[in-house]
Order: structure tokens, then sequence, then C-alpha cells
């Protein structure tokens, strides 16, 4: 008798697995026998075996209903001790469609504890709790990633994470799952920005001026909000459209926009550089929508000491747009008092910090602007 290493184990197993992905073999005569080997491979001895039986284990209970396979496999994820197969095994939960099933497994894999807490399957297990507190609100769900999100500056990898799950259902997706997405991250954003709020200065101080406590809530915060406005961004469009600007792309979506400034606006209250850039980037791809209110926040999100307007990627951005507005938008920015004013002062914002750009502009509209 041959003995197997487990590396030529882990490949047969493996390859089993993508027999029983094939329709021809799963209803052949070899079935029994091919699904019995990955079964069995769910309880080998090694990690590698387990992991690759994994891969197959929604195949191996085709026949039950989801909310059985859900249960059986959410059995294994707890009865699981390697990270690496436990991992797998909730990338499989996660395509079970059983909300309610994986919501109790999820909640048994972390009684006593916190999801975030550690790393465990973290990508895969931020997913899961993402779309079964978005979209399906489950219980424990719903509980957990709430929490995160009030507590946003002490968590901060966990709220990340979700930020990045979640961006998924902000653009394209039913009205009541995006309007909870933004609901969310708008909690997330409001907790950072009310806790830099509380130390306004504490960005520039050394670490020396701060508690251990202290620094990583502040750091925290600012890893959130520019996170937050990050993807927003990204699921604007706004990205494609700077990407290639040959590209013809749809009018930014009227729904996204409302759901998206109040929570760019938070982000950007922050006047921390990191923050400022992706949401004003958002805000001004958005602008075309609501230019005298999009305006109002641009000018908002850069005061006239903000060090961000000395970043040239800024003065690309925003200058680029006063110069769109003289262009498009001219009554709003010579005519309407608010509009005005928001305007010159950006202007003078980019022309103090030495925008070579805002400065010319500046001097071609000295007399109207005085």
């Amino acid at each position: 008798m041959i003995a197997w290493s487990p590396g030529v184990r882990d490949a047969a197993i493996g390859g089993l697995v993508a027999l029983l992905a094939r329709r021809d073999w799963r209803s052949g005569d070899d079935a029994a026998a091919i699904t019995g080997a990955v079964a069995a491979g769910l309880h080998d001895d090694s990690p590698g075996v387990r992991m690759r039986a994994a891969e197959g284990v929604l195949a191996i209970y085709a026949d039950q209903d989801e909310e059985q396979r859900a249960s059986t496999v959410g059995d294994l994820v707890l009865a699981e001790q390697d990270e690496r197969v436990r991992s797998v095994l909730l990338g499989q939960l996660a395509a079970a469609a059983a909300p309610a099933v994986v919501d109790d497994v999820l909640a048994r894999l972390h009684k006593g504890g916190d999801p975030g807490d550690g790393d465990l399957g973290a990508d895969v297990t931020v997913e899961l709790l993402t779309y079964l507190a978005v979209v399906a609100r489950t219980p424990f769900a719903s509980a957990t990633v709430e929490r995160w999100c009030d507590e946003a500056p002490t968590r901060p990898m966990a709220v990340s994470r979700f930020a990045k799950s979640a961006r998924r259902y902000l653009a394209g997706t039913e009205v009541g799952i995006q309007a909870r997405a933004f609901a969310l991250l708008w909690s997330a954003a409001d907790a950072s920005a009310a806790r830099l709020g509380r130390d306004p200065g504490k960005l520039s101080l050394a670490a020396s001026n701060l508690t251990e406590a202290q620094l990583a809530e502040i750091q925290g915060a600012v890893l959130i909000c520019r996170e937050v406005a990050q993807q927003v961004y990204f699921a604007s469009g706004a990205f494609e459209s700077r990407r290639d600007p040959k590209v013809e792309l749809a009018v930014p979506d009227a729904g996204f926009a409302d759901l998206a400034m109040p929570v760019l606006s938070r982000c950007a209250s922050t006047h921390a550089p990191q923050c400022v850039h992706p949401a004003v980037k958002a805000m001004v791809f958005l602008a075309p929508l609501k230019e005298a209110s999009a305006l109002q926040a641009v000018a908002d999100a850069v005061p006239p000491d903000s060090s961000y307007a000395g970043d040239p990627l800024a003065g690309d951005i925003v200058v680029t747009y006063l110069q769109r507005l003289l262009t498009v938008q001219r009554p709003l920015v010579l005519f309407d008092a608010v509009g005005a004013d928001a305007f010159r002062r950006l202007l003078a914002t980019f022309a103090a910090a030495g925008n070579q750009e805002a400065l010319s502009l500046a001097y071609t509209f000295a007399d109207v602007f005085r």
C-alpha cells in the first residue's frame, strides 16, 4: 500500500472537489464515492486536507434545503479550530442563502466576544456581517455593526473593513438597502468627527502630548473618516470619471447624492487633509446635481486656515472646479450673494496657499470680487 504525503492528499481532495463542481460527475456512477471521500476529508487530521474539502462543502450537501445546508456548514465552522479552514468554511457559509441561520452561527461563534476584536477570518466575517446587517438586517449582525459604528474611533479596523464591504450597497441597489448602508456609515463618520471635535488641534501635536488611549482614538477617528469618504467616492463613479475622462459616464445619481453629501460633509468637517481630499473629490463630482449646496459644502470643507489648500492635488480638484463654475454657473458665483461668498472664500484660500492658477483667477476677477 502506498502512503500518501499530506501534499498529495491535499491535491487529491482538491481534484475530487473539482469533479463535484461538474454536473455530469455529480450525477454519474461515481458520485457517491466522490462525495463520501470529500465528506471524510472535512474531518481529516490534516488542516490542508480539511481546507481543500471545505471548498466543496456546499456540493456535498446539495440535496439539503438552504437552511439545513447552512446549519450543517455552521456546525463545521463552530467545530473547526484552524483559522485557514474556518475562513474557507465561512466563505461557503456566506453562499448558503439562509440569513437567519448564518446570523445564529456567527452569534454562537463569537459568544462572549466580538467579531471585531480579532483577525480570525476577519475579512470574510465582516463581509458576512455587512450583508446580514445591511440587507437581511438580522439581529446579531445588526447589533454588532451598529455597535462598531457607534464606537468607531475605538474600533477602526473593524469599521474600516465594514466600510469597504458596504461600498457595494451604496449605489445600484434597492433604495432601502442603500439608505441603510449610508445610515451606518454616517454613524461611523459622526462618531469619529465628534471624537476629533473633543480635542481640536490635537492632530498637529506630538504624540508625547497625548495618552496612548487618546492617540489611538484620534488616529482611529481619522482613519474612519478617511475610509468612509474614500468608499463613498469610489461608489459615486468619480474615480472612473477621473481615470478615463474620455469614457462617457452616466450623470451622477440624485438619490445617491442626497444620501452621500451629508456623510461626505461630516467626514470633511474634521479638516484633516486625508479625510477632506476624498470627500471633496466626491462632492465636486456630485456638484452638478445641486450646484449651490455643493459649493457651500466644498467651501465649508476647506476653511481659510486649512492646510489642505497647500496640496497641489487639492488645487487640481478645487481650482478646476471653480473654473468650471465660472464657465457654466456664472450667475451663482457672480450674482448670488451666498454663492459668490463661498466662491470668494475658496478662491482666496487657495490663492493664499500659493496656488498659481488660483492667483491668476483671483487677479482676473479682482474687480468683480471687491
